[in-house]
């Protein structure tokens, strides 16, 4: 009952601060993460399209690549500013989907960002809103930042688990 409790609060936090988010549509978000299932319901809370049969990571819709793109207002000098295509992959612990992309360094190289959502990023109609996940994304975003529980080295704020 206390592992319940403690997941109920989270969801809450999380709900509470992608409320905040800066949609692509300037609307507010109205939608909640909610279990796909019964069986789901104790520690598992899918974002709006995804279920325990959604691919692991699936492309993100144009709309989402324009969304986040229109967020990216902070370039760093040498860097592009807007990733090409995003990896969409839903986090049902954290109730978002984890979009990952890579940016231009220059000379060839590349750094990933990621921002989060909880709409649907496979869907051509994409308006959600977007928060900025990992140092890298709050730096070139305006995207509010979103911190997730990260099991990474890496020092990215990306979780390891996410599409790279």
């Amino acid at each position: 009952m206390l592992r319940l409790r403690a997941v109920v609060v989270a969801l809450a936090l999380t709900a509470a601060v992608l409320t905040g988010c800066s949609p692509a549509s300037n609307s507010p978000i109205t939608a909640t993460p909610t279990p796909s299932s019964s069986a789901d319901a104790a520690d598992l809370h899918w974002p709006e399209g995804a279920s325990a049969d959604t691919r692991r990571c699936s492309d993100a819709s144009a709309a989402t690549v324009a969304a986040v793109n229109t967020t990216i207002t902070n370039p760093q000098p040498g860097e592009g500013v807007s990733v090409s295509e995003l990896q969409a992959h839903p986090d049902p612990s954290a109730g978002v989907w984890i979009l990952t992309g890579h940016i231009s360094a220059g000379a060839g190289a590349s750094i990933e960002v990621a921002w989060a959502t909880i709409a649907d990023p496979t869907a051509q109609d994409f308006s959600g809103g977007l928060r900025s996940v990992g140092e890298h994304a709050a730096t070139i975003s305006n995207a509010p930042p979103l911190a997730l529980p990260v099991n990474n080295l890496d020092g990215s704020g990306i979780p390891s688990d996410a599409c790279h």
